[in-house]
């Protein structure tokens, strides 16, 4: 008579656990997809409406007309995402420059660039620089975002950009800090005790390191 391996049978039930919520996942993740797409159409159609001066809103469809007021720009998703959040992370399968278009326009319809995630309480130009892109997370600073923000983590903007080897803006970081006056961000440390400077050491980002290492020779 055969038997069934316990370890076997749990190896299974772990795989079919796994299984079940990375489809759990993807779904949310396509969720949070529709719910951005809808949520831009809407935007675009309503600057298309906003240039034509001769249609005003008593002229449109009920249903459309309703669905271009009722713009909110500091909805979020089921995730806690803004809509500035969501572009950044759910529009890469197109090129960086829709994501620009989309971000320009969420600010100038009252999206805050520097509202954070409920979650992990991330802002968008730390995720910016989790994703490794260097085109957004210049724009946001361009956008004078806040850049002494934290994260639920202790970690700012300035140490993600380290983290990841992004010299680029971790410079335009160091200048605009400085420029703001705002030294404590160099100093600032994580909840594992760790500076940016000292996270760009560990990962072995020399160029960011040097580039930390020498604003706080500026700072003495």
């Amino acid at each position: 008579m055969r038997t069934h391996s316990p370890l076997g049978s749990a190896s299974a039930s772990k795989a079919i656990a796994v299984r079940s919520s990375n489809t759990s996942l993807n779904v949310l993740m396509m969720e949070c997809e529709r719910w951005l797409n809808a949520r831009i159409d809407a935007l675009r159609m309503r600057n298309v409406f906003n240039q034509q001066n001769e249609i005003t809103r008593s002229e449109l469809p009920q249903k459309l007309g309703k669905r271009l007021m009722q713009f909110d720009p500091d909805e979020t998703n089921i995730r806690g995402e803004t809509l500035i959040i969501a572009s950044i992370k759910y529009v890469t399968d197109r090129t960086t420059q829709f994501q620009i278009r989309y971000i320009n326009m969420l600010v100038r319809s009252g999206c805050d660039p520097s509202r954070p995630e409920l979650r992990q309480q991330r802002t968008p130009l730390m995720l910016a620089c989790l994703m490794r892109n260097d085109a957004i997370a210049q724009l946001l600073i361009q956008l004078n975002v806040n850049l002494t923000a934290a994260d639920r983590l202790g970690n700012t903007a300035l140490m993600y950009a380290a983290i990841y080897g992004q010299s680029s803006v971790v410079a335009m970081l160091v200048n605009e800090l400085t420029r703001r006056w705002s030294f404590d961000v160099f100093r600032a440390k994580n909840v594992m005790g760790y500076t940016a400077e000292a996270l760009a050491k560990k990962n072995g980002r020399y160029e960011c390191s040097r580039l930390l290492k020498y604003s706080q020779c500026l700072l003495t």
